[in-house]
């Protein structure tokens, strides 16, 4: 199997205002050209990332959604990109009991 990563967070070199940012190695020529949500997400060459601005996910209603869509867009299309094997990657939550409160992690 081939190494690959697939990395997204806050901040990084290269923009001016924060901003979200999703990537991943080796690079493929499918990530710059991939439909990525949400609308003001977007490809940037120099970087070789997807980008975010965080003025767009603070906008939004309700913004941890907006972000959580970013987030999942960019894996499943760096996974595709990569021809990853999600199975063996994911896992399904597990729900722990603590003290009679369910958790899940």
């Amino acid at each position: 199997m081939q190494s690959s990563v697939e990395d997204s967070g806050l901040g990084g070199g290269g923009v001016q205002a924060p901003t979200f940012h999703s990537y991943a190695y080796p690079i493929s020529p499918g990530l710059a050209k991939s439909a990525t949500h949400p609308t003001e997400a977007s490809w940037n060459a120099s970087l070789s990332e997807l980008l975010l601005p965080s003025d767009a996910v603070g906008a939004a209603p309700p913004p941890d959604d907006v972000l959580l869509i970013f987030l999942q867009s960019t894996y499943e299309t760096a996974a595709q990109a990569l021809d990853l094997e999600r199975e063996q990657l994911e896992r399904q939550p597990i729900t722990i009991v603590v003290d009679g409160a369910l958790s899940t992690a």
